[in-house]
């Protein structure tokens, strides 16, 4: 049984709690405040007269002391300090500041990473905290960075802390809000900092109803490519969580694939007169990127009616709303993807099909583009080729979609990048062009 963790990080204030609280139970998953933990921890050090910047040798001798649970009680998360509920005492502004010098100490920061990653092995989980995506949960299925300007979050807190009645100064919480970034960013010891592989979700100018949706439309695309892919396995779905789809066992979905290729294939030859050049540079095995230009919704059809292999491909999500063209697609291979934003979950899906040997279609334009235009290409079908260390293999449609017209299918050599070495940006950008240009070549 394979359980979900999201992992979802930024600095202070953010909002991470309060949304990751409400995603997790909008999906009926289990919310793990790591920041809570470590203010408890402070708490601790506080009520004993530990001073944590001064008494560090103090303080870890008695860790073994220390025994924090979190418990849901009528739909509401409590923090329990070795049995006392703490739940009101850690926002108090010196439990914050303490959070933050705690966290700092290597041994703390052991014994707590170790609880909460336990707390990962049993159940679907959100966890929010500092280093959630790189320490703590480093192979977590969604990644986030939420983030949003010190001013916005100051205030945030702020409006917090006077609605619970809590006397508290707008320009302290700023300061200490500074702090707390300066001394979480540069710490030695599991910095705060957005990792790769994190989608960056800017909450400044965002509503929190807003960010929740936004959270929980990044979870539901990851979901969505794990289970409609054979590799992706079992998923365990919370009995009230309403992003799961029906996972398909591998025999099903191979048996409506080749149904499909059969239907597809015969509806091709019946409209279209397909003539294919150069099949040979197809790998016949292995991953490898088969890179097309993009006219017409016919494409993919036309991709996976001539390449001789199994492609799987990225769509737009919008496609998949159609039930019968969203079955359809999805029974060829596709899965979805948000165009305009780091879908960082569709990438990784993407990485993992290559790695495992699989082939992909990849649209280097990005979008369909009217015989003649020439736009730009997407530095993705390099980037991806690269880290996953596949081929691209250029192929060319040229031909007009009409009734026994003739569609040519060319597919060029194989391009293979320089695995051994990194790419900068602007050398990632340029072999994508180059791998268009080649595209166009055949046109």
């Amino acid at each position: 049984m394979a359980y979900i963790s999201v992992a979802v990080d930024g600095p202070a204030g953010a909002g991470k709690s309060s949304v990751s609280k409400k995603v997790a139970s909008d999906i009926g998953y289990t919310y793990i405040d790591t920041g809570a933990m470590y203010r408890a921890a402070a708490v601790f050090a506080i009520e004993n007269g530990i001073d944590i910047k001064t008494e560090r040798e103090k303080l870890i001798s008695r860790l073994d002391e220390i025994k924090i649970e979190l418990k849901n009680e009528n739909g509401v998360q409590k923090i329990f300090l070795n049995g006392s509920d703490v739940t009101t005492r850690i926002r108090e502004t010196d439990a914050t500041i303490g959070s933050s010098d705690i966290a700092v100490i290597p041994e703390v920061r052991v014994k707590l990473v170790k609880m909460q990653q336990e707390m990962a092995k049993t159940a679907n989980v959100i966890m929010d905290g500092r280093d959630i995506c790189s320490t703590v949960l480093p192979d977590a299925q969604v990644k986030i960075f939420l983030t949003a300007s010190a001013e916005a979050r100051a205030k945030r807190r702020y409006d917090e802390m006077t609605q619970k009645g809590m006397e508290c100064d707008l320009e302290k919480i700023k300061r200490d809000i500074e702090y707390r970034d300066k001394n979480d960013s540069s710490r030695a010891v599991s910095p705060l900092k957005q990792t790769d592989d994190a989608t960056l979700v800017d909450t400044t100018d965002m509503t929190f109803d807003e960010v929740v949706e936004r959270i929980k439309e990044l979870i539901r695309n990851v979901l969505s490519f794990r289970t409609s892919t054979p590799e992706g396995g079992e998923v365990s779905k919370s009995k009230n969580a309403t992003l799961n789809p029906r996972p398909q066992a591998q025999s099903n979905h191979m048996f409506f694939y080749k149904v499909a290729l059969v239907i597809v294939r015969f509806v091709m030859l019946f409209i279209f007169r397909l003539k294919i050049e150069g099949k040979e540079n197809v790998p016949k095995e292995g991953g490898a990127i088969i890179a097309y230009n993009h006219r017409s919704y016919w494409d993919p059809v036309v991709a996976g009616t001539t390449s001789g292999r199994k492609l799987r491909f990225m769509a737009k999500e919008e496609l998949f709303k159609n039930k019968f063209f969203g079955g359809l697609i999805k029974s060829l291979g596709a899965f979805p993807i948000t165009r305009g934003r780091g879908d960082i979950g569709a990438i990784k899906g993407a990485l993992k099909i290559l790695k495992e040997g699989s082939a992909m279609l990849i649209f280097p334009e990005g979008k369909r583009v009217r015989d003649g235009k020439k736009v730009k290409a997407k530095p993705g079908v390099a980037a991806i080729a690269h880290r996953a260390r596949v081929p691209v293999v250029p192929a060319s449609i040229k031909g007009e979609y009409k009734w026994m017209h003739k569609i040519t299918v060319t597919y060029a050599e194989p391009v293979y990048l320089d695995f051994d070495n990194k790419m900068t940006a602007e050398e990632t950008q340029a072999a994508a062009d180059n791998i268009l240009e080649k595209i166009r070549e055949n046109l």
